[in-house]
């Protein structure tokens, strides 16, 4: 809702709405954050504080900010620079990741934070941006090469003998061993 002064209070619907700008206290994980110059809505009667929606989103950006901080992540502009770094929208930074599109853009506008397991990817592609290379591929061509992956191949027992899981990639199997490796 798009409040303004002198507007008739929406929570009481008595008193008007007065516009004052104070700091906002807020606690997290024990610490205590206050976001300063904040612009609110009182009401003259039931002294209610509201706050305008851009306001609001400023204030959750800010708090956002303030949360990864304390929880030593990286703010909203940085991960900005990070995506700006590689030349790329919200939309094509998201893809390249393998995350949903919208991710990106609420990271950046302090909507979410990111998890801990994505703040060590963007801080590794903030590191060296050939680590894009690694995790986002040509995907149209790249099913289609061969590549060599060492997998473990575990056996179980059936009797007294040990038989393969995996026998049908072509491995050599020893019929006394627990483990194998093979290259598919």
């Amino acid at each position: 809702m798009k409040l303004r002064d002198g507007m008739l209070c929406p929570v009481c619907e008595a008193g008007k709405l007065k516009a004052v700008t104070k700091d906002v206290p807020f606690e997290y994980k024990g610490q205590e954050l206050v976001v300063g110059n904040v612009r609110v809505f009182e009401c003259t009667t039931c002294d209610e504080s509201l706050w305008d929606e851009k306001d609001e989103r400023e204030v959750e950006r800010s708090l956002t900010d303030a949360r990864r901080r304390i929880d030593h992540l990286l703010s909203s502009d940085e991960i900005r620079a990070i995506r700006q770094l590689y030349g790329m929208t919200q939309v094509e930074f998201a893809k390249a990741l393998q995350i949903g599109e919208k991710n990106i853009a609420r990271y950046e506008s302090g909507q979410s934070n990111q998890s801990r397991a994505m703040d060590h990817l963007l801080r590794m592609l903030q590191a060296n941006p050939q680590n894009l290379k690694v995790i986002y591929k040509d995907w149209p061509g790249w099913p289609s090469e061969k590549h060599v992956i060492t997998v473990q191949m575990f056996r179980r027992r059936q009797g007294t003998h040990y038989s393969p899981i995996l026998n049908e990639q072509g491995c050599e199997v020893k019929e006394d061993a627990h483990l194998n490796e093979c290259a598919v």
